[in-house]
Order: structure tokens, then C-alpha cells, then sequence
């Protein structure tokens, strides 16, 4: 079976009453904690939470109980989670809110560089079309109005 994303809970159900004495899941990077253990008390049905986010790859589930005839059984199953999608420029797992905000940081400084490289080559380009008074200049209002239009 493969699934989308890390699952929420792994279990198993029975067709009667079992006691579950082992419960192991194992991964890629190998045994998976699992938020709880077997009791002593006998299921229908047995589902254990993940300790972690499962990451892509194959996983493989053993367990291990007692039938309420006492009968000892064993059996497992395996399962695969897909990699993520990514998305249009970035994996969602790769990044942190601390990486999210240094790259907008960056965006920023690189716009304001942008802008003031802008500004000075510009002002070098048309010396005249600027009044060193900051007021406007003949030339740029006859600029804005086009030609005979002053």
C-alpha cells in the first residue's frame, strides 16, 4: 500500500480478540518510535501514533500477540509514503520559518540595491533632466510634456 504523507496512527484489526505483546514499525532510517507500547488488555483493534514524521520510503510493520485461545501468532505488513510534491521553488520539508524569513530578507536587500543602482545610473545618464536644488528642470518638464507641448 502506498500513502500521500506520514500517516497519523499505524494499526492493525483482528476478526476476534487479541493481546498485541509486539508492536515494531522500521523505516529507511530504521526503527520508527511510537507514541505507546502494547498493554496487557485485549483489541479488536490495535493503532499506535508515530513519534515522528515519517519521511518517504518503505516501512515495514511486525507484530506479535496472543489469540484469546492463547495462541501465539505473528504477521506484518508493509506500507510506503511517497516523497512529497515540491513545490513551485522550494520542498515545504526542506525549509523553517528562520530559512523562509532570511530568503524574503535577501529578496529585499537585493530590491533596494536594485532601486539604488537604478537611482545612480540614471542620475549619471541624464545629468541635465535633475536640478541639484531638487526642484524640476526645464528640460524634465518639457520631458514630461513632450516636445512643443511646454
Amino acid at each position: 500500500m502506498t500513502i500521500q504523507d506520514s500517516p497519523a496512527e499505524i494499526g492493525i484489526e483482528f476478526g476476534g480478540m487479541m493481546r498485541i505483546t509486539q508492536f515494531e514499525v522500521t523505516g529507511p532510517d530504521g526503527s520508527v518510535p511510537l507514541d505507546g507500547q502494547p498493554g496487557s488488555e485485549q483489541v479488536e483493534r490495535y493503532f499506535v501514533k508515530p513519534g515522528e514524521i515519517l519521511s518517504a520510503g518503505d516501512y515495514q510493520v511486525c507484530w506479535r500477540g496472543l489469540s484469546d485461545d492463547g495462541h501465539m501468532m505473528t504477521d506484518g505488513f508493509n506500507f510506503s509514503v511517497e516523497p512529497r510534491p515540491m513545490a513551485w521553488w522550494f520542498s515545504v520539508n526542506s525549509l523553517d520559518v528562520w530559512t523562509v524569513a532570511m530568503i524574503l530578507v535577501a529578496a529585499g536587500v537585493y530590491l533596494s540595491a536594485l532601486v539604488a543602482t537604478g537611482a545612480v545610473l540614471f542620475r549619471l545618464a541624464f545629468p541635465q533632466l535633475l536640478n541639484m536644488t531638487g526642484g524640476t528642470s526645464p528640460a524634465w518638464v518639457s520631458l514630461l510634456s513632450g516636445p512643443g507641448l511646454s
